[in-house]
């Protein structure tokens, strides 16, 4: 009886975490010599979902669990509903220059994003060509005066954005610790990440168009290490 109670107590207080595999079906993503991103972007979500299957104080829930296609809309929306207490959008990275390599933490820009990472985040949001696209749904509308409420979206918001800022900091403090892959902590305007309400990053585990960069992201060893990465900042934030 005490070991029935204990479970369930685990699973009460559980972190729950959204996973979402940047890109699927029609919609590949980057693809560089012979590499999908969409592919990539769920293989490390599948071993990261089955870190998590293992740890009873953390569940998980995948956007989507083979290659299809999903709307950026409904992935913030399927967030909300599974109720979850932390958003982790993974990618693979791209650039014209094949020099351009390293991961890259992003978490919404609370100051001003660089050419750069406006630029990412504007690509990646083209490619989904969601007309539907809204801003951040409100939490209290409804529930309170429209003055009251909107103070404590204001709040809500805040929070989210320290928290945010506070798991990428972890989860770079993670990535460094491995020593042989270099990472950024930067800010941009993703919308995948700042149209849920609760914490978020995106995460772009390397550069699909570096010849030697790429061919490492392609290996199962190295996308279970990003996974275990992953696996690790989420349990150290947990514990914050």
């Amino acid at each position: 009886m005490t070991n029935m109670w204990s479970v369930l107590l685990s699973h009460a207080f559980a972190l729950h975490v959204l996973i979402d595999p940047g890109h699927g079906g029609i919609d590949k993503g980057a693809s560089y010599y012979g590499i999908k991103e969409s592919k990539v972007t769920l293989n490390i979500s599948k071993y990261l979902k089955d870190l998590i299957d293992k740890d009873p104080n953390i569940n998980a829930t995948l956007t989507r669990k083979r290659d299809v296609k999903v709307s950026l809309k409904h992935r913030a929306s399927k967030a909300h509903k599974a109720g979850s207490e932390i958003f982790i959008s993974i990618h693979a990275n791209s650039s014209p220059d094949k020099r351009a390599h390293g991961a890259e933490i992003y978490f919404e820009n609370q100051l001003s994003a660089d050419d750069e990472s406006l630029f990412l985040a504007h690509r990646e949001e083209q490619i989904y060509q969601d007309r539907e696209l809204s801003g951040r749904p409100s939490i209290f509308r409804g529930k309170y005066p429209s003055p009251l409420s909107a103070i404590l979206d204001d709040l809500a918001k805040t929070k989210n954005l320290e928290q945010s800022y506070t798991f990428a900091r972890v989860l770079k403090t993670q990535w460094q610790a491995t020593k042989d892959i270099k990472v950024k902590l930067r800010q941009a305007p993703f919308y995948v990440i700042s149209s849920v309400n609760m914490p978020s990053v995106l995460v772009e585990v390397g550069f699909l168009s570096h010849p030697l960069e790429s061919k490492r992201i392609r290996s199962k060893a190295y996308q279970q290490k990003v996974a275990q990465i992953i696996y690790k900042a989420l349990k150290d934030y947990k514990e914050l």
